[in-house]
């Protein structure tokens, strides 16, 4: 099987299977173009391109419907097998209509019959999507100027220095997808409440074959004005194709990319009292070529975070789901490298290992991920890998029963920490600890809490 290779051509394709995905949310077909021409020394192009029903190129947002029209400052890149032969420029704008004319180098070898590869702001590669400033249009770093779009014309013949193509028109075929975002919550007391941002990263994850599940980090990207921010962002089917290359794939595996993709932002807040995080996302969620998105609370799940350190290593926590195995999981923390590794659950950030020391406990020890980020009195840092506890067991008087712990832990501690080692011990609704049901008490017979520690000298018995 061929490799997928990483020229333009290869996305126009990708992107019209792409464009089959349907869109989680409200949608308005806003890009897909037609249009050629080109300037170069040596031979000229000339090229009809229509608006039609839903091809674009300047962008407007007309009450949640964004409109497209041709401009004048509207140039189109010319390539051959991946190699930039010339530009177009329109020479006459009617309406929805335009004529785009350029030349063609000289000294490109081309022939009747080649395929040229026309392109509307050609993109390196998904990193540059970085660059948006988060408006929609009136600056270099707008979304407009992000919104690529691929078109393909036969050459049929060559006479002198003039050059005629098979087609009528350049149907361009867009290979992004622009997203609106208005950040919103209700508040407790049942007020919706609305928020800039002021920077946002798009992270995309698709399962690549025999590699896993990959995020492809956007940004972040900083945000100028107030909401609502604008976005192109790569389809599916261009960060397929991205991936694709990147990862060195077969071509029969883009469909499973495309199938696996899920998108997620997250956003810094910058109009809140406290630092704070926006994390929007949905499984799932895909974004089709050539449509507009319309984003808000009511199609995405949205959490505000907090932002916490660890040895210089920024984390986002929600002050509602304390657990760092609730934070690790999040796509802006595992991006960063946060993870849970092992059979103890030890939180691991990169290759170092998480330890914890609680000045206001007098206590210290390597965090877990039943543990809790706590944001006062507790110094983190990342250090070497300690390598698996030495555990002490426990017998309990009268039965078969052990626990597992480490000195000085709690039952809750040991109960979580080592669930391979403890299976049968649990926790009740009321705190006491049990062991396949049974109710373990000290020999006062009073019952064992979870807060209480293990106490190796103590005659437990259920």
């Amino acid at each position: 099987m061929k490799k997928i290779f990483s020229n333009i051509r290869t996305m126009a394709a990708l992107l019209m299977a792409g464009a089959a995905f349907a869109a989680c949310s409200s949608s308005d077909d806003i890009i897909e173009n037609q249009q050629p021409a080109n300037n170069g020394a040596g031979y000229t192009l000339t090229v009809s391109a229509s608006k039609g029903g839903s091809t674009t190129r300047a962008l407007t947002d007309n009450n949640g419907a964004i409109e497209a029209s041709w401009e004048t400052t509207d140039i189109i890149y010319v390539t051959k097998d991946g190699t930039e032969i010339g530009t177009l420029s329109p020479t006459n704008i009617v309406g929805l209509e335009a004529t785009f004319t350029g030349t063609i180098s000289g000294d490109a070898d081309i022939n009747v019959d080649d395929v040229l590869t026309l392109t509307y702001h050609p993109i390196a590669d998904i990193e540059g999507f970085a660059s948006q400033d988060g408006t929609l249009n009136g600056s270099a770093t707008s979304a407009q100027n992000f919104d690529m779009a691929v078109a393909t014309l036969t050459i049929s013949a060559i006479t002198g220095n003039t050059i005629t193509v098979s087609e009528s028109q350049a149907n361009f075929v867009n290979q992004t997808a622009v997203v609106v975002l208005t950040p919103s919550r209700r508040a407790w007391w049942g007020d919706v409440q609305y928020y800039n941002i002021s920077s946002l990263t798009i992270l995309a994850t698709m399962n690549i074959p025999n590699v896993g599940a990959v995020t492809e980090q956007i940004g972040p990207i900083t945000v100028s004005g107030e909401r609502p921010h604008y976005f192109s962002l790569p389809s599916q089917a261009l960060l397929a194709e991205a991936l694709a290359a990147k990862y060195s794939l077969d071509e029969d595996d883009v469909p499973a990319l495309l199938n696996s993709a899920t998108v997620s932002f997250a956003g810094f807040i910058g109009d809140l009292y406290y630092p704070a995080y926006l994390v929007c996302s949905k499984t799932g969620y895909k974004f089709a070529a050539g449509k507009y998105y319309k984003l808000d609370n009511s199609n995405f799940s949205m959490d505000i975070l907090m932002k916490g350190t660890a040895d210089g290593k920024d984390v986002y926590y929600d002050s509602s789901q304390t657990y760092w195995s609730n934070s690790v999981t999040l796509p802006i923390n595992s991006v960063a490298g946060w993870k849970v590794e092992g059979n103890y659950n030890y939180v691991f950030c990169g290759d170092k290992q998480l330890y914890m020391e609680n000045t206001n406990e007098g206590t210290e020890d390597w965090v877990r991920a039943y543990d809790s980020y706590e944001p006062h009195g507790v110094t983190y840092s990342l250090r070497e890998p300690a390598g698996d506890p030495v555990l002490t067991t426990l017998q309990i008087g009268g039965s078969s029963a052990t626990i597992s712990y480490q000195a000085g832990e709690t039952w809750k501690k040991a109960i979580n920490y080592y669930p391979v080692e403890n299976a049968g011990w649990t926790i009740d609704d009321d705190y006491n600890v049990r062991y396949n049901g049974s109710q373990l008490y000290d020999h006062w017979n009073n019952d064992i809490r979870e807060w209480d520690t293990i106490d190796p000298n103590e005659a437990y018995h259920f």
